[in-house]
């Protein structure tokens, strides 16, 4: 199922914010087109655009993927529903303290392997991991995960295993060692290591570019812009290959399945605001096509 779909299209979608209007609008891509560019609402900017996932599993027969947003002043945290790719009510999930951070890379993700997505949070002070369980787009519950030295960050999530529920990865900013909590029904089955890799190699994106049911992680080297795949399979790795050097003015933003095709893709932007997408086959990079560039004032959200 791809991921940021607002659509149930089948394919991923790309969400916009404009620094000048407030005016939150989406790609609807469609196998790599973009058929139409929705306005779906005017969001001051003291809200913050945090995660986009299925928060309510059904939407009336449907899988739609839903907006998270959070107040940079109050800390409330409140979700769009989305129906057919629009908001059709706004749900408050409650204020919490700034000392705690929502965790969210490129789309939520599924720790009890309910169907729905959950929210990880994170305390900056103590390092405290803690799950909402969302059922039925309400927090069902509360659960920790465990406590956490500062010096390691949650680096991405995504589900390594292929057991239907994502794992955490955690990467230490002292010895560059990175690794993942396997998390199976919302229990935390232990830390799994996957080596030590020097610290200018970034962990940039995770998701299944091999079409296997295992997500896998995408490497960057900050200094050179080389790019390598690890293709994981069962919580290992399978194998490792390179995919080229880009230069260091383009970026990778998401990693979702805009063409649909079950494997996730890499998306792009370049510092003159060019949008290309890299589509995945097989773990290999099958092709590449722009898409088209929104004004300066906007940002990918």
């Amino acid at each position: 199922m791809a991921r940021q779909d607002f659509t149930e299209d089948g394919s991923s979608d790309i969400l916009f914010r404009s620094e000048v209007t407030d005016e939150v609008t989406y790609y609807d891509l469609f196998q790599g087109n973009v058929p139409s560019v929705n306005t779906i609402g005017f969001v001051d900017q003291a809200w913050l655009t945090i995660d986009t996932g299925n928060y309510v599993n059904g939407d009336l027969g449907a899988g739609y993927d839903d907006i998270l947003w959070r107040s940079a002043t109050t800390g409330e945290v409140v979700y769009w529903d989305m129906y057919k790719g629009k908001p059709i009510s706004t749900v408050s999930l409650g204020a919490v303290d700034f000392n705690w951070l929502i965790i969210s890379y490129e789309g939520a993700s599924d720790f009890s392997g309910d169907g729905e997505d959950d929210l990880l949070w994170r305390n900056v002070n103590t390092g405290d991991v803690v799950v909402w369980n969302m059922s039925s787009g309400i927090v069902a519950g509360q659960y920790s995960l465990g406590a956490v030295d500062p010096r390691w960050t949650i680096t991405n999530t995504g589900d390594f295993t292929g057991n239907g529920t994502d794992d955490i990865l955690w990467r230490s900013t002292i010895t560059g060692e990175v690794g993942y909590w396997n998390i199976q029904g919302g229990i935390n089955q232990g830390f799994v290591s996957l080596g030590i890799i020097p610290l200018q190699w970034e962990v940039v994106a995770t998701g299944d570019f091999s079409g296997d049911g295992s997500a896998d992680l995408l490497w960057r080297n900050l200094l050179g812009g080389d790019v390598v795949l690890w293709d994981l399979d069962a919580g290992v790795i399978a194998s490792e290959r390179g995919l080229g050097r880009v230069g260091l003015d383009w970026e990778i933003f998401q990693a979702n399945d805009y063409t649909g095709d079950g494997s996730d893709d890499l998306l792009w932007q370049h510092s003159t605001g060019q949008l290309v997408v890299w589509d995945f086959q097989a773990g290999q990079v099958a092709a590449n096509f722009s898409l088209p560039r929104q004004p300066s004032d906007w940002f990918i959200a």
